[in-house]
């Protein structure tokens, strides 16, 4: 009798789990975006960044030419559907890659320009060249973090490459990482080197309480170009002169 009840248990403890997994996709699923036709295209990008971040963990960034509204109405639709149909009405490229989702010029608009540009003067012509030469968004992310935590996790930083880093899964502090840290790659079960996206490390570090994120500036340059990114706060401060005046 007991051999049966544990068993009973077990089962509906599965079927709870499978049931919340199944409403926790359905919730994503259901999850509908408006958008007016007149929405400019940064604005749209970011209203469906936050549904890229909750679903995916991906930013969304714009890097085509295009700058004006979405030109078609978004009513009550999923929003990796409204993305698509947007990119399609304006002739985008829908880029995907590790940690984001992009829009990117297709050939097609790119010759639509170049025709747009043959009537233009030869010196405005230059700078709306030099304007379209090939950009680079540029990402950083400052973090607050536990360096002896930091230390165990057996990290090589010298390893950061398209947004992956090594991990040694023979390091020490293995036993610590109780959050969902993915490993994909080569190596036995106790000692090799892995790899494993950055933005899950990060986000592993911030649930362990070991670090915080103070800030993720980015930049878009042109390609062989120089870019400056300068975080802070202004702070002001009163100073007296001589007379006492402020």
């Amino acid at each position: 009798m007991m051999h049966k009840l544990i068993t009973t248990l077990v089962c509906l403890s599965l079927f709870a789990g499978g049931w919340l997994f199944a409403q926790n996709n359905l919730q994503y699923e259901t999850e509908k975006v408006s958008m007016s036709e007149q929405t400019h295209i940064n604005n749209a990008v970011r209203i469906l960044e936050h549904f890229s971040l909750e679903e995916d963990g991906k930013k969304l960034i714009n890097l085509s030419s295009y700058n004006s509204s979405i030109n078609i109405p978004i009513k009550e639709m999923q929003w990796r559907k409204a993305l698509e149909l947007i990119a399609l009405q304006n002739k985008l490229l829908l880029e995907e890659g590790v940690g984001y989702l992009a829009l990117k010029d297709t050939d097609e608009s790119i010759v639509e320009a170049a025709q747009e540009m043959e009537d233009l003067d030869p010196e405005t012509k230059q700078l709306v060249e030099e304007a379209l030469t090939k950009q680079v968004r540029i990402k950083a992310v400052a973090m607050l973090a536990d360096r002896s935590y930091l230390k165990n996790l057996g990290i090589d930083w010298s390893s950061v490459f398209n947004g992956k880093v090594s991990v040694n899964a023979g390091f020490a502090g293995a036993p610590q990482l109780t959050s969902p840290l993915t490993l994909s790659g080569s190596g036995t079960a106790d000692v090799g080197n892995y790899s494993v996206d950055i933005n899950t490390l990060i986000r592993t570090i911030e649930t362990n309480q070991k670090g915080s994120i103070l800030a993720e500036p980015s930049i878009l340059v042109s390609s062989g170009k120089t870019g400056r990114i300068q975080v802070g706060q202004d702070i002001s401060i009163k100073t007296a002169d001589e007379a006492g005046n402020t």
